[in-house]
């Protein structure tokens, strides 16, 4: 996508913002769970960027173009809920 000129690239972003607040106003997940969205070309330009912090993350071709992704995982201890607490240290701050 290129823009000839300031004037066209305004006009264009407007229209963009216009149809999306006409939409639901659902949360879009590829912006939210993803760490790059765009075209094949940006997201290995955002790897090699990343470096050993993009190992592990993989493309992923969606509706949107690419998307750079890592894996979700749960917060807590899915695993065995009676020891969640077990390693838990209690701090003494001495108030009262």
């Amino acid at each position: 996508m290129e823009f000839n000129d300031y004037d066209t690239l305004r006009e264009t972003h407007n229209q963009w913002v216009d149809d999306a607040l006409k939409q639901s106003h659902k949360k879009d997940l590829k912006w939210t769970q993803s760490i790059a969205v765009g075209d094949k070309a940006f997201i290995e330009k955002t790897k090699k960027l990343l470096g050993d912090k993009a190992n592990g993350r993989q493309t992923v071709y969606s509706e949107a173009g690419y998307e750079l992704k890592e894996t979700q995982r749960p917060y807590g201890n899915t695993v065995n809920k009676k020891n969640e607490f077990e390693n838990m240290l209690y701090w003494d701050f001495g108030f009262g």
